[in-house]
């Protein structure tokens, strides 16, 4: 069974192919489609505190998602990796559900649409 978490980053994890981002331990076997990749860093003692649970790249742009159970907030060492993303000029999305999904559905397709000449 999975945690209400698990369930946002599940939904994260399902959009991203449709954007050509595939996760970043299949290189080198990408489809054609591929225009970016996502790495989920493993949690526990080894890793840094506070990297949120999905960091890539879409068309030259730095992004990353926190997944959090609806109505939660970054706080602590989160949001001190978040702010410094941001200040770097990386994209920082907090996807708690299906309307901050699709804020980052939006960017994504923005995007796309600069890169593929559709604007």
């Amino acid at each position: 069974m999975s945690t209400p978490e698990g369930v946002v980053k599940k939904s994260v994890k399902l959009l991203l192919p449709r954007f050509g981002i595939y996760p970043a331990k299949d290189a080198g076997v990408y489809p054609k489609d591929s225009r970016g990749w996502y790495y989920m860093p493993v949690p526990g003692g080894y890793g840094v505190s506070g990297i949120p649970d999905f960091v890539g790249h879409y068309y030259n742009n730095f992004w990353s998602v926190e997944a959090k159970i609806l109505g939660e907030y970054p706080e602590g060492f989160q949001l001190l990796q978040l702010k410094t993303i941001r200040h770097s000029g990386g994209a920082v999305f907090v996807v708690d559900g299906p309307v901050t999904l699709r804020v980052f559905e939006e960017w994504l397709l923005g995007i796309k649409h600069i890169f593929e000449g559709k604007v």
